[in-house]
């Protein structure tokens, strides 16, 4: 059985950080040429072509196999890649401000919420579940959810002292999400290790 509190899938698809732009405008408009992808997105030509390949690799994305009309998409969401994508899109979607969407478009940000969980997790936890992250990335991410109210660190009155970080409301509103997306694709995809 597949643990979806495991972050395995979401930090390798947060590997790219257009990954969910990508996604949800493929999703939005059924499909798309590279430079209409690139000018919607506002997204420089070589960070596109590598999040492109990295979907590609991650069997959500496919090439439009074929000739046809000049207009036809090049590139199309595989069947995993729609129910990936519609994920993707909601938590686009509930993001308030664009501060904060630039935060969790961050390779750890999500991640990081998926590890946390509903129970909260100690800094060690955080950093076995989240292996290869290094110490540094783990802090400055906790740092950066702290700052946008998504997690919250309490320390406990142990000894010696140990902070426990637990997730706040926006938070716990996109856990859901994420686990489903964890799940999903945890269950559905071939890896490539």
């Amino acid at each position: 059985m597949i643990d979806p509190s495991q972050p395995d899938f979401l930090a390798r698809l947060m590997t790219h950080r257009w990954s969910l732009a990508v996604l949800s405008e493929l999703r939005r408009t059924g499909g798309a040429k590279f430079v209409t992808l690139a000018h919607r997105l506002k997204v420089p030509r070589a960070s596109l072509s590598s999040a492109l390949k990295h979907l590609a690799a991650l069997d959500l994305v496919t090439r439009n196999p074929g000739y046809g009309h000049p207009l036809r998409p090049e590139y199309l969401l595989t069947e995993t890649g729609v129910q990936v994508a519609d994920l993707a899109r909601h938590i686009l979607r509930t993001v308030p401000d664009a501060e904060t969407r630039e935060t969790l478009l961050k390779k750890w940000s999500l991640p990081i919420v998926l590890a946390v969980g509903r129970n909260g997790k100690r800094f060690m936890e955080l950093r076995e579940s989240l292996a290869p992250i290094t110490p540094r990335a783990l802090t400055l991410g906790l740092k950066d959810m702290e700052g946008r109210r998504w997690v919250a660190r309490t320390v406990v009155k142990t000894y010696p002292p140990s902070p426990i970080y637990t997730l706040q409301p926006p938070g716990l509103k996109t856990l859901p999400t994420l686990e489903q997306i964890n799940a999903l694709t945890t269950a559905d995809l071939r890896f490539e290790t």
